[in-house]
């Protein structure tokens, strides 16, 4: 390896390293923001984050195929994510801004079901209702892009759980 592919390599972990860990600040604040404007921007930003780690993923560990994931790699896995991401900001927004265009869950290979249960994640207020139709999600998902990627949703569920149960404690307390 010559001096300028390790030093474009060291740059490309670094960035990568980066952007990890901006990812795990932004997951602690999805934790405790029940706000679905707030939670959009911050999907927003947790999908620009994994955009970043696509990109610099092959430039620091070179191609990465993961066992099970169809020929995968984590490239590919980030991108996914990041998509994901864009569409679960899309569900936060509908509850403040309304429904979204039909169009904007449909993916290539979208399983019978995923759209309409998209749709309907799109419309559901409560935080309970709407960690069940992200774990549905997640099967669907894990189906079309695979586990992998899959398992971001997964982590959001259990954010949403996480606040439902913050928020009936609250009103119990009330």
């Amino acid at each position: 390896m010559t001096l300028t592919a390790f030093l474009r390599r060291r740059r490309a972990r670094r960035t990568y390293s980066r952007a990890s860990h901006a990812v795990v600040q932004i997951h602690a604040e999805l934790y405790t923001t029940s706000d679905p404007a707030t939670r959009a921007e911050l999907l927003d930003q947790f999908a620009d984050i994994e955009q970043a780690m696509s990109r610099s993923y092959r430039a620091a560990f070179g191609p990465d195929r993961l066992p099970g994931e169809g020929c995968r790699d984590m490239a590919e896995v980030h991108a996914a994510a990041a998509d994901l991401a864009l569409m679960l900001a899309d569900t936060e927004r509908a509850l403040t801004e309304g429904p979204p265009n039909s169009t904007v869950f449909r993916r290539p290979g979208s399983r019978p079901g995923e759209v309409e249960t998209w749709e309907q994640l799109a419309a559901a207020q409560d935080r309970a209702t709407r960690a069940d139709l992200i774990n549905q999600l997640y099967l669907y998902v894990a189906q079309r892009a695979g586990a992998q990627a899959a398992s971001s949703l997964a982590s959001h569920a259990y954010t949403e759980r996480e606040l439902a149960a913050a928020s009936h404690d609250f009103d119990r307390q009330s």
